[in-house]
C-alpha cells in the first residue's frame, strides 16, 4: 500500500500502549484529536484530548511475550526474544461511540522512550491505508406498486440507512413466493452497484403468474459497512389473475328440426398456458338461467385452446341460447360468454293452422283433398340447382290449369280467353318451362271474367251480380305460396292471408308424370249467374312412374299411397325468392279439376325449409 502523510483532523484517535513493571504489563489508553476552537473569546490550538485508560474499563486487552517465540510461530519475522513482542485488542465501542458510524482510512505507529506522553520519539512507522469501520446499516425498500395485473411489471427501490457516506458494494433484488424469502427466488430484479451510499432501482420484473410475491433487497456490505437485507414481509406484491373473455361461434344459427349444431369457443386475454375447462350449455331462455335444455359437454383447455363442443341434436322447433363457461385456473379468472350472442333458431314441423277465423272468408274454407299432397322435398342434384318439390297422387290426374274461359249470355256463348297449358305428349311426361293457363286469382280486376283460373265453387261478384268466387278462388294450377320465417313464425304469405292482390301464387318450373287441363264457363243467363268447369278426361294411370329426371322423396314411393295418377311439381329456389341462410314456410295448393265436392277437389299443405 502507498504510504500517507499524517494530517490530523478532528476526531482522529491516538492509541497509547504503555509498558510498566519491567515491560510486562501493558496499559492501553485512547485520546481524541480536538481541533482548533474559540473558547471564551480566545483561540485554543488543536491538541490531543485527555487519555482514557481502556484496560481499566475492559475495552482493551494487551499482552507481552515473556518467553521466546520461535521462528515458526512469529509469522515470518524470525525468532523473538522475551519482552520483544506485544499485541493489543480494542473494542469498536471504544473507537466509535454507540449508535455512531465511523471508520479509519489510515493508521501509523510511533514509539517513545518512556510512558510520558511527551517523551522522546524513538521509532516511527509511516501511515498505511486501512479499512476499519463500525457501520451497521439497514436497508429499506419501496415497490413501484403493491399490486399488478397479470402480465404487469414492477420494480423495487432501496435505501441504505446508517451507512458510511462513501458506502459501496452491491444490492441484489430478489422475488420470492414465500414470506420468509428462502429457497430459490421466483425471479431476480438484478444486482446493482452502490455508489456513495446511493442504491439504483431494480430492473423491471414482469409477472406472468398470479399470487402474492415478496421482494427482498440484500446489501453486500463493504470494508466499512456490514451486510444487511430488507425485511421480507415489508413489501408484498399482489398479482391478480388474468381476466380473459370468451367468445363463441355456432356452426349454424338456423336449422331444421332433427339437425345438429356444435359450438366453438375462443379465449382472449388469457395466459399462454391457460388451462381449466369450458362447459357448453343450451338454454330455452335468453338469460341462460335455470336448468339447461341440453349440454354440449365439458372440454379441457390446453394452452388457451378450447375444443369445440359435442354436437347437440334439436328435435323440436324453437329458439335456443348457447353459453360457454370457462372455469378459470390459477392464473386466469373464470368467464362466461354472453347468452344473447348465440341464438339458435330451430325450424320445426309446419303447422298449417286452417281452417280458422284469422281472415274470413278464405281462412275458414275447407280443403277436402289435402291428402293427395303425398310428400315434399328439397333437391339439388343437377345443374338446375336447389329445388323444392311436391309429390301428388290421386284417383284423378293433376289439374295443370284453365286453358279456356267462355261466357254465356242471351245472345249466345263466346270464348273470351284462351291460355296455353302444357300438353301431356307421352305418359309419363316432363315439361319445363311449364304453362298453366290463366293465373288470375284476383276478384277485384276489371276483365269481366273474374277468377279466370281459380276454383269456381266460391261466392263471386261479377258485373254487379252475386255469384261464385267473390272471396277469391283457389288456384286451378299447382301453386306455391312463400313466407320468410327466418326471424319468427308467420303465415303472412299464405293464400288465406292479406289480400289476394298481395299474394304471389308461383307456378312450377318442372312437372313430371301425368296431368290434364280444363275449360271454364260463366253463365250470365242465370241469377245469380253460375260458373262451371269442364275437366279433360284423365290419361292412363301412371301410378308413381314419373319419368326420367324426376326426383324420389326421402321416404321412397313404397311408403306413399298410390291411387293411380302420380305427378311431381318442382320450383326453382331462386325463382321463388328463396335465399341462402333463411327459413321459409312453403304452402302448396293443388286441384284435380273436379267440382263434385264441397269447395271442389282441392288440397293444401305446408312445409318449413331452411335454405343452406
Amino acid at each position: 500500500m502507498a504510504t500517507e502523510t499524517p494530517i490530523r483532523t478532528a476526531g482522529d484517535k491516538l492509541i497509547t500502549y504503555d509498558l510498566a513493571r519491567g515491560g510486562t504489563v501493558p496499559t492501553i489508553s485512547i485520546r481524541t484529536w480536538i481541533g482548533e476552537a474559540i473558547v471564551n473569546g480566545k483561540t485554543v490550538a488543536a491538541h490531543w484530548g485527555p487519555a482514557t485508560v481502556l484496560t481499566s474499563t475492559g475495552d482493551a486487552l494487551g499482552s507481552v511475550n515473556t518467553s521466546t517465540i520461535s521462528a515458526a510461530d512469529s509469522d515470518g519475522v524470525g525468532p523473538l526474544d522475551p519482552f520483544t513482542f506485544g499485541e493489543a485488542a480494542i473494542s469498536f465501542a471504544a473507537l466509535f461511540p454507540q449508535g455512531s458510524c465511523g471508520s479509519f482510512g489510515s493508521a501509523y505507529l510511533k514509539s517513545r522512550s518512556s510512558t510520558s506522553f511527551t517523551a522522546e520519539l524513538k521509532d516511527f512507522i509511516p501511515p498505511e491505508r486501512v479499512q476499519i469501520g463500525a457501520c451497521s446499516p439497514t436497508i429499506t425498500t419501496s415497490l413501484s406498486s403493491g399490486s399488478a395485473p397479470f402480465g404487469g411489471s414492477v420494480h423495487d427501490s432501496a435505501t441504505l440507512h446508517g451507512a458510511s457516506s462513501d458506502a459501496g458494494g452491491t444490492v441484489t433484488y430478489s422475488v420470492y413466493t414465500n414470506d420468509t424469502c428462502t429457497g430459490t427466488p421466483f425471479d431476480s430484479g438484478g444486482t446493482v452497484t452502490v455508489t456513495n451510499g446511493i442504491v439504483p432501482d431494480s430492473n423491471d420484473v414482469t409477472f406472468n403468474q398470479a399470487g402474492t410475491f415478496y421482494w427482498q433487497a440484500t446489501y453486500s456490505g463493504d470494508a466499512k459497512n456490514a451486510s444487511t437485507a430488507s425485511d421480507c414481509t415489508s413489501e408484498p406484491l399482489s398479482v391478480a389473475r388474468a381476466a380473459p373473455t370468451i367468445s363463441t361461434t355456432l356452426s349454424r344459427t338456423l336449422i331444421s328440426a332433427g339437425q345438429s349444431v356444435t359450438d366453438s369457443a375462443t379465449l382472449s386475454g388469457a395466459s399462454s398456458d391457460a388451462g381449466g375447462t369450458v362447459t357448453y350449455s343450451v338454454y330455452t331462455n335468453n338469460t341462460c338461467t335455470g336448468t339447461a335444455f341440453a349440454s354440449g359437454g365439458t372440454k379441457p383447455v390446453t394452452n388457451g385452446v378450447v375444443p369445440d363442443s359435442n354436437p347437440v341434436t334439436f328435435n323440436s322447433g324453437g329458439t335456443f341460447y348457447w353459453r360457454a363457461v370457462y372455469s378459470g385456473d390459477a392464473n386466469n379468472a373464470g368467464a362466461s360468454s354472453a347468452c344473447l350472442n348465440e341464438q339458435l333458431r330451430v325450424i320445426g314441423q309446419c303447422v298449417l293452422g286452417y281452417p280458422d277465423s284469422s281472415n274470413p272468408g278464405r281462412s275458414n274454407l275447407i280443403f277436402n283433398e289435402s291428402e293427395v299432397l303425398r310428400a315434399f322435398g328439397t333437391f339439388n342434384t343437377d345443374p338446375r340447382g336447389l329445388r323444392v318439390a311436391l309429390f301428388y297422387n290421386d284417383e284423378h290426374a293433376l289439374e295443370l290449369g284453365i286453358r279456356q274461359n267462355s261466357v254465356k249470355t242471351a245472345a249466345g256463348t263466346s270464348v273470351v280467353g284462351s291460355y296455353p297449358v302444357s300438353p301431356l305428349t307421352t305418359n309419363p311426361d316432363h315439361v319445363s318451362p311449364v304453362q298453366v293457363g290463366s293465373r288470375d286469382i284476383d276478384p277485384g280486376d276489371s276483365d269481366g271474367i273474374d277468377q279466370d283460373g281459380v276454383d269456381t265453387a266460391l261466392p263471386i261478384t261479377l258485373q254487379g251480380k252475386t255469384g261464385q268466387g267473390s272471396q277469391g278462388g283457389r288456384p286451378m294450377f299447382p301453386a306455391l305460396f312463400v313466407t320468410d320465417i327466418t326471424n319468427g313464425d308467420s303465415r303472412s304469405g299464405d293464400w288465406q292471408q292479406g289480400t289476394l292482390a298481395s299474394r304471389v301464387a308461383y307456378k312450377p318450373d318442372d312437372v313430371y308424370g301425368t296431368w290434364k287441363s280444363a275449360t271454364r264457363l260463366v253463365d250470365k243467363t242465370t241469377s245469380p249467374f253460375t260458373v262451371t268447369t269442364a275437366v279433360d278426361p284423365d290419361p292412363a294411370k301412371n301410378n308413381w312412374s314419373l319419368g326420367a329426371g324426376s326426383d324420389t322423396p326421402s321416404s321412397g314411393f313404397a311408403a306413399l299411397k298410390n291411387e293411380g295418377f302420380g305427378a311431381e311439381a318442382s320450383w326453382s329456389a331462386g325463382g321463388v325468392g328463396l335465399q341462402s341462410g333463411h327459413a321459409y314456410r312453403l304452402q302448396f295448393m293443388d286441384h284435380d279439376g273436379d267440382q263434385n265436392k264441397t269447395g271442389g277437389d282441392s288440397g293444401e299443405a305446408c312445409v318449413n325449409v331452411v335454405i343452406p
